[in-house]
This record gives C-alpha cells, sequence and structure tokens, in this order.
C-alpha cells in the first residue's frame, strides 16, 4: 500500500537559515539490511534510472559489498562496491538479460579513498554515467539497452543474497525509476552534492532534486536509527533487520 509521509526531513536543518546537514546510518557488522519484502506499489518497468547516495568504507576490504540489491534469482537493480574495492552497478530485465553493466575506476577501501564519498548513477537512452565525488568514474561499460525491471521481487539496502553485506556507514539514498538527469551537467550534480563537497538538501520528501518525488527517498535519523525505514518518498516503507545504530559520522562534517 501506498504509504504517505510527514514532510519533515530527518536529518534537515528546520531552524530557518542554516545549512543542511545530513545524518548517517550505521551497517558496519555485516548483519544490518532493510528491504521492502516485495514489489513496491508504485515501481513500474523503465528505461530511466536515477541514484545517489553517501558511503564511508568501515570494514571488510577486499570483497563485495552490496548497497543495493536483493535475493539473487530475483536481482535486477546491482549497486556494490566489488572484491577489487571499485564500484559497479549492473541492471537487468525481467527475463535477466543485462540491460548495462559499468564498473569503476577508483577503488575505496578502509586504507585508500577513506571516509566519506558521494555516489551518483543515472541510465538513460543515451546510456549509464557513473559519478563519484562529482567526477565520471566509469571505466568499463556494458550497455545492451532495454527495460529494466524494476519490479523486481524484492529489493534490499544494506545486502544482496545474504553473502554480499555492506560494511559502511550511508546516508540519503535516492532512488528515482521515473526519471534521469545528466550527470555530466554541473547542475544537475549540485541538487545532490554542494560545490563544498557536502551533501545538499533534497528536500522533505526527495523533491528538490527533479520537482516530483522519486519512488524511494531515505534519510537518517541519528536520533531515532531505526526511522531509516521510512520512505520518504512515493513508495512503500521498508523493514530492518538486524540493530539500526547512528554512524559516528556524516557527510556533512
Amino acid at each position: 500500500m501506498l504509504q504517505t509521509t510527514q514532510l519533515i526531513g530527518f536529518g534537515a536543518d528546520v531552524s530557518g537559515g542554516g545549512a543542511y546537514t545530513a545524518a548517517a546510518l550505521a551497517l558496519g557488522s555485516g548483519t544490518n539490511f532493510f528491504s521492502r519484502g516485495g514489489t513496491d506499489s508504485v515501481d513500474v518497468d523503465g528505461t530511466d534510472l536515477v541514484l545517489s547516495f553517501w558511503f564511508n568504507i568501515t570494514g571488510t576490504d577486499g570483497a563485495n559489498q552490496e548497497i543495493i540489491g536483493g535475493p539473487v534469482a530475483t536481482e535486477r537493480i546491482r549497486v556494490r562496491r566489488e572484491g577489487d574495492n571499485k564500484w559497479d552497478v549492473r541492471l537487468l530485465t525481467s527475463g535477466g538479460g543485462v540491460v548495462c553493466d559499468v564498473h569503476g575506476t577508483t577503488a575505496y577501501s578502509t586504507s585508500v579513498n577513506t571516509g566519506w564519498h558521494h555516489f551518483a548513477f543515472a541510465m538513460s537512452s543515451g546510456g549509464p554515467q557513473m559519478f563519484i565525488d562529482g567526477s565520471d568514474d566509469a571505466a568499463a561499460t556494458t550497455n545492451n539497452g532495454g527495460t529494466i525491471d524494476f519490479t523486481e521481487a524484492n529489493r534490499i539496502i544494506g545486502s544482496g543474497d545474504g553473502a554480499s553485506r555492506c560494511h559502511m556507514d550511508i546516508a540519503e539514498i535516492y532512488i528515482n525509476t521515473d526519471e534521469t538527469l545528466d550527470l555530466s551537467s554541473s547542475d544537475n550534480m549540485l541538487k545532490f552534492r554542494t560545490a563544498e563537497g557536502k551533501p545538499a538538501d533534497l528536500g522533505a520528501d526527495g523533491s528538490a532534486v527533479t520537482g516530483n518525488q522519486p519512488n524511494s527517498y531515505f534519510r537518517a535519523d541519528a536520533d531515532t536509527p531505526a526511522n531509516i525505514v521510512n520512505n520518504l518518498g512515493k513508495g512503500d516503507n521498508y523493514s530492518f533487520t538486524g540493530t539500526p545504530a547512528a554512524a559516528s559520522s556524516s557527510p556533512s562534517d
């Protein structure tokens, strides 16, 4: 069932005039993740996609860590830091055909390129784009085109098939399966990442990016970490597995 959200951002500065401060969630134990448990009531298959989130690797270098995934048999959107410590995005059709697979250039681990970073990905008829910290990070790209299976059976944040769980802090997870953006445009990148390299305020419901609510937008709540499952976008809420905990730092620091 489509849920209604209260339009107050968990991480936002609401005092008036202050810079936006993003809270973050710790997924460092490798046992914490949250999932929707089925097909989202507002998702439809399509060809456009925009993803954005902030990450800080806190453990398990040299292994797959899926920030967006699902059960291996039905996983259609997979976003992970792979065993070479570089990011990879794979999108599939409902039949399991590869729409695109993009592998990154830069390694991120507990010893290389440490700390907070911004990840952004967009898919359109022009092909995929993958940017980290405002720069193009795509090294190897397979682009076959096709319709992405956004109505996959389940979607999980912080885990894939149970063996590729995240050991990282995360913040500001934005998933828009209805629209696309050209990430090479500095104006579009500023919708997510300020000129100072900090999180931009996406709006209480994520609509500041394109003028429309995305399917999913998850803001961490430093006071009540369990609130991460409350989808501020137009889609369904998720359920948490494990023990939600606030991260010890923020991409706004």
